[in-house]
């Protein structure tokens, strides 16, 4: 079966189900729900029982919190390979937070029962699965202590530079997009974008946001705001 194989291949190029042996691969996909969300769409929410974990093939998931004041917090984008709500695997609690697209997404829902199954039978894709947690644990604090002690702009600079770690030199996420990840307004992004663009730093155009001066955005990355 086509689809079947397909779903295979792409389940053992991610970090955690690739320490699985071909006949857990192969039960994993045969059971596996492939789908697409459009832009926009909501994945599941805070709260809402966590039955099952999605392997992203194509597009961007965006995973956040919003606090009892009403602000947006990002907790991580996740793009293909990664995958999304594994904490429903290790417990029976209800979703820790939401869950979006950023991009048409196609992803595979893979049933809670099934993949413990398979991670039970093969503990080094357990032991995966625990290790992608800590790294996101550890990345959710870095996140934190940022928004403690840098301001828009230093936050701004962080973004870009994650952005490009890839070694390109566009970020071609929107000015929306950007304000959403740092949960700040669109406007208040608009005038540091352009305060960098003010000092060579970056230009913005039509295509995105082209780094120009690293080490000034990395600088900015690591600078406290000033005192009042």
């Amino acid at each position: 079966m086509p689809a079947v194989d397909a779903t295979r291949a792409a389940l053992a190029r991610t970090p955690i189900l690739k320490h699985l042996s071909e006949e857990g691969l192969a039960r994993l996909s045969e059971r596996g729900l492939a789908f697409t969300i459009q832009p926009g769409a909501q994945l599941f929410a805070r709260g809402e029982p966590g039955d099952a974990l999605y392997v992203i093939l194509e597009g961007e998931i965006e995973v956040s919190l919003l606090t009892a004041a009403a602000k947006h917090v990002r907790l991580a984008s996740l793009g293909p390979g990664n995958v999304v709500g594994e904490m429903a695997v290790l417990d029976d609690q209800g979703r820790s937070a939401d869950a979006k697209a950023l991009r048409r997404s196609r992803l595979v829902k893979l049933g809670r029962d099934t993949v413990r199954e398979a991670l039970l039978a093969e503990p080094e894709a357990l032991f995966a699965l625990v290790q992608t947690m800590a790294g996101r644990l550890r990345a959710a604090n870095d996140e934190l202590e940022a928004a403690k002690g840098l301001d828009l702009r230093g936050r701004l600079a962080r973004l870009l530079l994650r952005e490009s770690e890839n070694g390109a030199r566009l970020v071609q996420l929107t000015q929306t997009e950007m304000a959403r990840q740092l949960s700040a307004s669109r406007e208040k992004v608009n005038r540091a974008l352009h305060g960098f663009r003010a000092t060579g730093a970056v230009a913005v155009t039509r295509a995105g946001v082209k780094l120009i001066q690293i080490a000034d955005l990395a600088e900015a990355a690591h600078q406290p705001p000033d005192e009042p």
